[in-house]
């Protein structure tokens, strides 16, 4: 067998029961997309790369910024320098890992207006947006569309995940009725690193 065979590559994966033959030729026919290249969605990115996923679709409209490098582990400090997006610097470095699958970066806002084209024959969505009323939209798609869809979020130390079927309920509005005020909603510039209190503080 070639070092650098499929077999090989993939042996690992092929050889774990609950995947095997059968569910690795699932990931290798499929095509997901990526909402959000920040340090969920490239930890994502990276995961579905090296697992041969056939096509990989990576949307997001930003720039690395230098406080992106310290958690968002497929950038480097040059991409902070040069101001990449986001979209097509995780492309490039997933290339470098996988060279076998399909890569579409995509830079862009995601809207009513181009949420079908950007998401055209997409078979997974990742949600790693970081936006709730991106996640209103997917969810609306993903029923019209009957596709499923995986909701992500993390901030600070906490982090909750939830897979949308798109076939019907449970769906994201049924679990948030409304978009929540943005004063309500922690984000990674306004949450508070907990700390133990001190024994002089317990009283």
């Amino acid at each position: 067998m070639s070092s650098d065979s499929p077999a090989n590559r993939y042996a690992r994966q092929i050889q774990f029961a609950p995947i095997g033959s059968k569910g690795h030729q699932g990931i290798t026919d499929s095509r997901v997309a990526i909402l959000g290249a920040g340090a969920l969605g490239t930890v994502a990115a990276e995961i579905l790369a090296r697992a041969g996923v056939g096509k990989l679709v990576v949307i997001d409209r930003d720039v690395v910024e230098w406080t992106n490098l310290q958690r968002q582990a497929l950038y480097i400090e040059q991409d902070a320098i040069d101001g990449r997006s986001k979209a097509d610097a995780t492309c490039d470095r997933l290339k470098a890992i996988n060279s076998n699958i399909e890569l579409h970066p995509v830079v862009a806002d995601v809207s009513s207006g181009n949420m079908n084209e950007i998401l055209k024959d997409i078979d997974l969505v990742i949600d790693a947006a970081d936006n709730f009323l991106i996640r209103f939209l997917l969810n609306d798609w993903s029923l019209k569309t009957e596709t499923p869809w995986v909701h992500g979020g993390c901030v600070g130390a906490v982090g909750q995940v939830r897979l949308f079927t798109g076939t019907g309920r449970p769906c994201f509005r049924c679990l948030v009725p409304e978009p929540p005020p943005a004063s309500a909603v922690d984000t990674c510039d306004t949450c508070l690193l907990y700390t133990s209190p001190s024994p002089r503080d317990r009283g």
